[in-house]
């Protein structure tokens, strides 16, 4: 007899089919995320894009009731379909006028944005300014510019490249951007006036619309009602690749559930221009300003 060899190709094709049985038995979503979860796991340390870390500093208490955020990601993957994806995310459009500044800022920056360049940094603090990063004064532009330039040169080599996607990072590439985030959140960025003149920091929000900026298939961006809404404090870097690795999950479950690639999940969801990190924060942004 002989003997049956399984790639990991075959194993997760068996997995995928694994779930949808799980999935026609009519078992609880968690229950499924439980069951497959793990299996992927195994999966990715099989093929080498998983090594163990150890426990981080995470503690949730299961018995309380997932945090807002958590419950709509689960949504979003495990059982909205397509047609109602897609509603949210056209109201996204109809709602806001983002897309039309962000087409500015890829017209300004049209290979990719570099913040060695002083135009490009300058195109992206015009870009943060009129997605409500307001408190990067006009005339803080010089000194905000010089810290996101100091940070480049400390940093930009530790990101992602432009063209990765981030449902295909590991985990030590995820976990790498945090220190990364923390930077740029902290950094010292503009002033206040005060009954004195103080000094503002960049931000969580804008340093998240930075990393987006820079790497729009890698990283989604968000403010702070999305923060909230997954109990994330600011400027934090755990928190922040924590949020990623949970946009990674999302991704790969509805493409798996709608029998598509990630990469041609806007498409299906009528929103050519966003890239899949994008589709995700679109979606919390209407739900949640519509408190749910």
């Amino acid at each position: 007899m002989s003997e049956t060899r399984w790639s990991i190709e075959d194993l997760q094709q068996a997995l995928r089919k694994f779930e949808r049985a799980l999935r026609d038995a009519n078992m609880a979503p968690n229950t499924v995320q439980t069951y497959v979860g793990r299996s992927e796991t195994f999966l990715r340390w099989l093929a080498g894009r998983y090594r163990p870390t150890g426990p981080r500093n995470t503690a949730v208490d299961v018995a309380a009731p997932p945090l807002p955020g958590r419950r709509l990601l689960t949504e979003f993957r495990d059982s909205l379909s397509a047609e109602a994806l897609g509603g949210y995310l056209h109201d996204y459009a109809v709602l806001t006028a983002y897309d039309r500044s962000l087409k500015l800022l890829r017209s300004a920056c049209a290979d990719g944005v570099d913040l060695g360049d002083p135009v490009h940094r300058d195109a992206v603090l015009r870009w943060l300014r009129t997605w409500g990063c307001r408190h990067l004064r006009l005339v803080d532009n010089g000194r905000t510019s010089s810290g996101l330039l100091s940070w480049w040169r400390r940093y930009g080599d530790a990101l992602p490249g432009i063209a990765n996607e981030l449902s295909e990072l590991g985990d030590e590439q995820i976990n790498a951007v945090g220190p990364a985030y923390s930077a740029l959140a902290s950094m010292p960025a503009a002033g206040r006036s005060a009954s004195r003149e103080v000094t503002v920091s960049f931000g969580s929000t804008a340093a998240a619309k930075t990393l987006f900026a820079i790497r729009p298939r890698a990283f989604p961006p968000w403010d702070d009602s999305i923060r909230a809404a997954f109990g994330f404090g600011a400027a934090d870097g755990q928190a922040f690749t924590t949020y990623l690795a949970l946009v990674a999950d999302t991704l790969r479950g509805v493409a798996t559930r709608v029998g598509v690639p990630i990469s041609e999940l806007p498409a299906v969801l009528k929103r050519r221009d966003s890239p899949p990190p994008k589709l995700v924060d679109e979606y919390l942004w209407v739900r949640l300003s519509r408190s749910l």
